[in-house]
């Protein structure tokens, strides 16, 4: 969608700018709001902060909203979904300052901020290998039109083909998103550890690590595997982890760059709301390796 000339809209300096996050947890989210906070005050600015919880029309509702508090910019991370919000798209077209993290909107020209997902997921491939793994499984949302999804599955494929390792397979399973889902403190459900432990059986001989794409799948793997003879010895790598779970880190995975990513979005909103023009580059923020701690 290209972006046609238009006019600048007259607005009250109200020195706000809101921020609309999908979901935020230990794992990720939270931290980046704060430091989307504290950013956004050494700037000179507030945050005004809500939720939409995967739900599109609360999305628009609380864009709405912002508005009417007379914001001067907005930091989103967009709801997953088949079509854009209608209201991003407006505020895009009328030349409002808007900033993406997390996520990206193929065809939009508006500034993204988000995790190196590829590179992240094919460090993790490479560090197993590096540790003897030679049948790496990969266990992941089957969500297509989520763009961290997919590019952490390329991550996976692109790592297979650069090192010493086998693909032990791909497990895709059909989680869902619903506010319900955001606010429950428990994984996902046994209906995923089911699919998790039928996928581990029928390859039991074949694979001696495994990554979990998203952070939300390590428990119901974890109960899939004490239920398994000779299972307990695989490697185990995550996207994310939780950094208030007992234990420390007790396996390895790629931290998510919180601090970089909110820094940056803050910075490039400035950018416009000083009338300067946004560059619609997708900035790629590389993830952290963390050692499994023995």
């Amino acid at each position: 969608v290209e972006k046609p000339a238009v006019r600048q809209i007259s607005r009250k300096k109200t020195g706000a700018i809101g921020v609309i996050i999908e979901h935020m947890s230990s794992p990720f989210g939270l931290d980046m709001m704060y430091q989307l906070d504290l950013r956004a005050q050494e700037l000179g600015y507030y945050t005004l902060v809500r939720f939409s919880y995967g739900s599109i029309e609360k999305e628009a509702a609380e864009i709405e909203y912002l508005m009417g508090l007379g914001i001067e910019g907005l930091v989103i991370m967009p709801c997953h979904g088949l079509y854009y919000n209608q209201q991003i798209l407006k505020l895009y077209l009328e030349g409002f300052p808007v900033v993406i993290v997390d996520k990206t909107m193929q065809g939009i020209h508006l500034p993204s901020v988000r995790t190196d997902n590829v590179s992240a997921v094919r460090t993790l491939v490479r560090k197993l290998a590096e540790e003897g793994c030679r049948r790496i499984a990969y266990i992941s949302s089957e969500e297509t039109n989520v763009t961290s999804v997919r590019e952490r599955r390329k991550g996976f494929i692109e790592g297979i083909d650069s090192c010493a390792a086998a693909e032990a397979g791909i497990l895709l399973l059909p989680l869902k998103s619903t506010q319900e889902d955001f606010l429950s403190n428990t994984a996902q459900g046994e209906r995923t550890q089911q699919k998790i432990w039928e996928f581990l059986l029928s390859r039991e001989s074949r694979i001696d690590g495994v990554i979990c794409g998203e952070y939300s799948l390590l428990l119901p793997l974890l109960r899939a595997i004490g239920s398994l003879s000779g299972q307990n010895n695989l490697r185990i790598a995550t996207i994310d982890s939780d950094p208030l779970a007992p234990g420390g880190y007790p396996y390895m995975h790629m931290k998510q760059d919180e601090r970089a990513i909110a820094r940056k979005a803050v910075e490039l909103l400035r950018d416009q709301l000083k009338g300067r023009s946004a560059s619609a580059a997708d900035y790629l923020i590389p993830a952290i390796f963390v050692p499994a701690d023995e």
